[in-house]
């Protein structure tokens, strides 16, 4: 796995944020926050790339990416009716990642000198969880499971994210003294990322205004 083809791996999110511009007036209001993900996604990967380019690291725009992905996920379960009989679980969720990323960012770590990684391990947990109760549901109540945007996306995060915690313990855990090895980590990442972002593409082009498994705005 050369660099050239990871660099590329990572842009193709675009993919899914161009499927979602070109049919966002299709799409119902509940998916919007899935949609901000995607399209803050691109941001930044381009924010990125510029300060690489340019000599800098990215931790700050990283970090700050990685909180409002989180807060967003949790709205668009919300929106999906997957937690929204338990308000209070929602609120107390958003409340625990914002003082987590608080922790990590100001007392843990120094911000913008490190990544989130407490903070990604305990977002990402939660997400997963969230994802599979959700595709159990789907599964157990949904006749039509292919063209159900919410089981693409649920089955998406459940991969991205599992893996991502694996990243994450690795790197606390010394995986970056280890060049060769965190390589072949990043490697597989990136292919899990490029799966990944085909699935959410997928998800898009099957999002319409009123569909069974959400709820009506």
């Amino acid at each position: 796995m050369n660099v050239p083809v990871i660099y590329y791996f990572t842009y193709s999110v675009f993919l899914a944020g161009i499927i979602g511009i070109i049919k966002f007036r299709s799409i119902g209001r509940g998916y919007y926050p899935f949609l901000l993900i995607i399209f803050l996604a691109c941001a930044n990967e381009i924010l990125s790339d510029a300060l690489f380019r340019n000599g800098y690291r990215n931790y700050v725009n990283s970090n700050i990416y990685n909180l409002f992905e989180s807060l967003l996920y949790l709205q668009f379960l919300y929106n999906m009716n997957r937690i929204r009989k338990f308000k209070w679980a929602y609120i107390l969720l958003g409340i625990v990642f914002f003082i987590t990323w608080t922790i990590n960012n100001f007392i843990i770590f120094s911000f913008g000198t490190d990544y989130n990684s407490v903070f990604n391990m305990v977002y990402a947990s939660v997400l997963v969880l969230l994802a599979i109760t959700s595709l159990n549901e789907i599964l157990v109540k949904e006749k039509e499971i292919i063209t159900n945007p919410v089981f693409w996306i649920c089955a998406g995060m459940i991969i991205f994210f599992t893996y991502a915690i694996l990243v994450e313990v690795f790197w606390l855990y010394g995986m970056s003294t280890d060049v060769a090895f965190s390589g072949r980590v990043y490697a597989v990442f990136s292919w899990v990322n490029l799966f990944c972002n085909l699935i959410y593409a997928v998800a898009i082009l099957w999002m319409r205004k009123k569909q069974a498994f959400m709820l009506r705005f």
